[in-house]
């Protein structure tokens, strides 16, 4: 199993519905405190958007969102590239740079 949390899409969805700031921020504490729970366990987490879905396409946002979590720039780094492609069965060739490194 593996988690991608989209945590940008709280904030949408609670300005969609026109709930007040101490509301939104509440889903957007539990959606990270539920984050950080699944993290701390040792879940896999991939990084992802739902650019196309909502108009947000920068993540820079997700990235704080993310690290707000207690995910570490290495893991959060990890989501965007090895933890997709073990995941997906690329791990061979894809989903990471190393000196020396050649990909299948």
């Amino acid at each position: 199993m593996a988690l991608i949390p989209t945590l940008t899409l709280f904030d949408v969805e609670a300005k969609k519905a026109k709930v007040s700031a101490e509301e939104n921020e509440m889903w957007i504490k539990q959606a990270v405190q539920e984050l950080k729970a699944y993290s701390d366990a040792g879940g896999q987490v991939l990084f992802g958007t739902d650019a196309g879905y909502i108009d947000q396409f920068d993540t820079a946002e997700e990235f704080q969102l993310m690290s707000r979590a207690g995910l570490s720039f290495q893991q959060i780094l990890a989501s965007l590239t090895t933890n997709p492609a073990t995941r997906f069965g690329y791990s061979s060739h894809s989903g990471r740079i190393a000196k020396g490194w050649t990909p299948i």
